[in-house]
């Protein structure tokens, strides 16, 4: 009985676990989908609800194989700026799998900027570069969501918002005027045939302004537009920000990257980055705690508390926030100051009204008076005109764009309040005749 028992259990045993074998991808599939059943569910409703909404032509996201393959970084913003302009109101892409609404009907965005559904203003894609603020990739202010992150960006923004009054902006002008002041001495000792990259002055330019206003702090970015070299951390930020976008942007970057081998130059300079942005804090909590008569950035952020235990942010949180203003802080301002020199340049009319406003305030050198005296910060309310010209640029060639969460129902007229990301392009919007 024995004998004839196993022969009989050890064949439909096996033959048992042969079937379980076979099987077990369909298993593994069947407990993944049972685990994520809402997720799916959503998201296969908002890719039904979405089919009705136009789609741009190709792909914006991937162009080609070879860039799947390099991680090239795509410009999506641009591509996406060229269906806007092509007259779609609203229109629905994929980023892999994620779904994306581009929205530039302004009656549709008035809607969304005014949605108070969610807590806070989101920017999806920031989560992606929290990698690159800290080792441990820690929220910071702009890429902080959800309930358990809510307490960040509100603290951060509001512990950081007096640096940015009236009362802090003038204490904060004479080192702004000192890193203009040794720009334009540098400018006015190179060869007046020379091209110079205007872009590139104006980024080293806007990173010695905030780290010399905001945290005392000489970069001294601009000295390298004298060796004719980019700027060491204008380099490593561009080299790093690119490392973050390719694995964005192509999943089976990340993979590469965990390869044994050297590490890429992107990698480099992501520690790098970080390395910088740790000595800057150590050099910060060096100084001892800020004077209460302190209004810069770097002594509001030092003075923030925990809420929860009422504590001063440990170095862990704070570093990611002085990370990110650093790297968020620089670019906006900078191309903005470019693209107003550009405009400035394709208008002769307009330079001549703005030297006239100069010459009005005693601040252009003419022939009468060669050594004009240095603008002070009351001369800001009164050039009225180079400020209108300064907004004018900002709408002909906005640098920036708005991302956040948005409700269905609000942008696809449908019963379900569900939120997707949605991008507004905000070049669109202010180049639209409605």
């Amino acid at each position: 009985m024995h004998i004839g028992a196993a022969s009989c259990i050890y064949p439909a045993t096996a033959a048992l676990l042969k079937l379980c074998l076979r099987g077990l991808p369909l298993i593994l599939l069947t407990l993944l989908l049972a685990w994520r059943a809402s997720a799916v569910a959503d998201w296969i409703r908002a890719a039904w609800i979405l089919r009705k909404l136009d789609r741009p032509s190709g792909n914006i996201v991937y162009s080609g194989v070879r860039r799947l393959l390099t991680g090239k970084r795509l410009r999506v913003m641009q591509a996406v700026n060229e269906t806007v302009v092509g007259g779609r109101g609203v229109f629905y892409y994929n980023i892999l799998w994620g779904h994306m609404v581009v929205v530039s009907e302004p009656r549709i965005v008035a809607e969304l900027l005014h949605d108070t559904s969610l807590a806070k203003p989101t920017q999806p894609v920031m989560v992606h570069f929290r990698q690159l603020m800290s080792p441990d990739g820690r929220a910071d202010f702009l890429s902080a969501e959800g309930d358990s992150e809510d307490w960040l960006w509100r603290t951060v923004r509001r512990g950081v918002a007096p640096a940015f009054a009236p009362t802090a902006l003038r204490a904060a002008y004479p080192k702004l005027a000192q890193v203009g002041a040794r720009l334009t001495e540098i400018l006015q000792n190179r060869p007046q045939q020379e091209a110079i990259d205007m872009c590139n002055v104006c980024m080293c330019e806007t990173i010695d302004a905030l780290g010399l206003a905001g945290f005392n702090k000489a970069f001294n970015s601009i000295e390298a537009i004298t060796q004719g070299q980019q700027a060491d951390l204008l380099h490593v930020i561009y080299t790093a920000n690119e490392e973050v976008a390719r694995g964005l942007y192509n999943p089976a970057y990340k993979l590469w990257q965990m390869l044994p081998g050297p590490r890429s130059k992107g990698q480099l300079c992501m520690q790098r980055f970080q390395t910088i942005m740790q000595n800057l804090l150590q050099e910060l909590k060096a100084r001892g705690p800020p004077a209460d008569d302190d209004d810069s950035l770097a002594a509001h952020l030092l003075r923030i508390r925990d809420p929860g235990t009422g504590q001063l942010l440990s170095d862990d949180w704070l570093l990611p926030q002085i990370s990110v203003t650093f790297w968020a802080g620089f670019d906006t301002t900078g191309n903005t100051m470019a693209w107003t020199l550009y405009c400035i340049s394709q208008h002769p009319e307009v330079e001549r009204k703005i030297a006239a406003e100069l010459r009005e305030h005693g601040l252009l050198a003419v022939p009468d008076q060669p050594f004009p005296r240095g603008p002070d910060y009351a001369d800001l309310d009164k050039l009225t005109y180079l400020t209108c010209v300064i907004k004018e640029a900002m709408r002909v060639h906005t640098v920036c764009y708005q991302s956040q969460k948005c409700r269905l129902d609000v942008v696809c007229q449908q019963p379900w309040t569900a939120h997707i990301n949605a991008c507004l392009p905000l070049f669109d919007l202010t180049h639209s005749q409605q």
